[in-house]
């Protein structure tokens, strides 16, 4: 009941001020028009809390404006995991700003890091429009290192939606650019997320090869602070993919 009641005033706490009064002319009745006025009220509340933490967020946090977005670019991919939606905060703090001071790169990375969040938070069309505008500026910034963020975005998002075509196409092209301008920083989520497009197709032999490149290229980055876990995902990923193929195991053909 408590969740029932926290997801309507939440509702309306996100509908602006002309729908709400539309909405309430279509309830006239005086029964309906109380319990309606009720939630509107409640959720107005909870939407200006939602903006006082916001303000109070970036009150707290000090530096200049390329500073300050960094911070919360950085709190957002360490919260990425556990609390999307924190982090989700954090990455349109980070947007706001940049926009804010017309700092083209920095808004470049707000964007990809938006639709990392909302590719985390399931929310695939979201996610794909923020890493269209990542991809559409970078290219006109000439940020080669973002542009390849942008794409393997697009990539992991047409993975996750089943089309492993496109996904494919823009992974292979993150892939090259990446080899081209002997970048590494993605170089090892590139080649993981063409090895989950061959498990996920069950061709096991390529995904393990795959699998082990982003291993190897992981453990060459940990040295510039690549995150723990995605070592520990990528053994797991491993270890999965040599148990089944192991001679006599053909446990995933059924």
């Amino acid at each position: 009941m408590c969740q029932i009641f926290f997801l309507i005033t939440k509702i309306f706490s996100n509908y602006n001020c002309k729908i709400r009064i539309h909405c309430f002319r279509l309830f006239m009745y005086k029964q309906y028009a109380i319990i309606f006025t009720f939630f509107m009220l409640i959720g107005q509340v909870i939407n200006s809390q939602d903006m006082t933490d916001s303000l109070l967020l970036k009150s707290n946090v000090a530096g200049s404006p390329e500073e300050q977005i960094e911070t919360f670019l950085f709190l957002s991919e360490q919260l990425i995991d556990n609390e999307p939606l924190q982090s989700y905060g954090y990455t349109k703090n980070a947007l706001e700003l940049a926009v804010m001071y017309e700092l083209n790169d920095q808004r470049i990375k707000a964007f990809n890091s938006l639709a990392e969040v909302n590719f985390r938070l399931s929310k695939f069309e979201e996610a794909m429009e923020s890493a269209i505008k990542a991809r559409e500026a970078s290219e006109k910034e000439n940020n080669k290192i973002e542009y390849i963020h942008a794409i393997l975005n697009m990539g992991n998002i047409y993975t996750s939606l089943g089309n492993y075509e496109k996904g494919s196409a823009y992974l292979y092209e993150c892939l090259k650019r990446s080899e081209d301008i002997q970048e590494v920083k993605f170089l090892a989520r590139i080649l993981n997320s063409i090895g989950i497009i061959y498990h996920n197709q069950q061709n096991y032999e390529k995904s393990r090869d795959y699998y082990l490149r982003a291993l190897d290229e992981s453990k060459k980055w940990a040295t510039l602070k690549e995150l723990p876990e995605d070592l520990i995902t990528w053994v797991q990923y491993t270890a999965f993919v040599e148990n089944m193929i192991k001679p006599g195991n053909t446990s995933w053909n059924h």
